[in-house]
């Protein structure tokens, strides 16, 4: 695996409660800084199908080594920085754990 970027994530906001008992979104959650990984584009997109049939479309494909401790999640919004100064914001569509070597996010 060849790192040619970084990669920062928000992890999915939660709800509070008011004075009033009733249900409003916390205060907005700041990047959390990641570790260095390995961004793939694609260029036309690819395709997964999914164990039920749905297909998934995605442009980018991240590697990220096993060791990183933090916690993604579906949905959740990730910050790719390229290392040609480039920035792509991107929800997570797909996490792969299961490789002994790297994490695999797709968005």
């Amino acid at each position: 695996m060849r790192a040619n970027g970084r990669f920062k994530y928000k992890t999915l906001q939660g709800s509070g409660k008011d004075e009033n008992g009733l249900d409003v979104p916390s205060s907005p959650i700041d990047w959390i800084v990641g570790i260095e990984c390995q961004i793939d584009k694609y260029v036309p997109a690819k395709q997964r199908i999914g164990v039920d049939g749905s297909v998934f479309t995605y442009s980018y494909e991240i590697f990220i080594p096993k060791y990183f401790q933090g916690k993604l999640d579906l949905t959740a919004q990730i910050l790719l920085e390229c290392e040609d100064g480039s920035e792509v914001e991107l929800a997570i569509l797909g996490i792969d754990n299961l490789n002994r070597k790297y994490i695999a996010v797709w968005g």
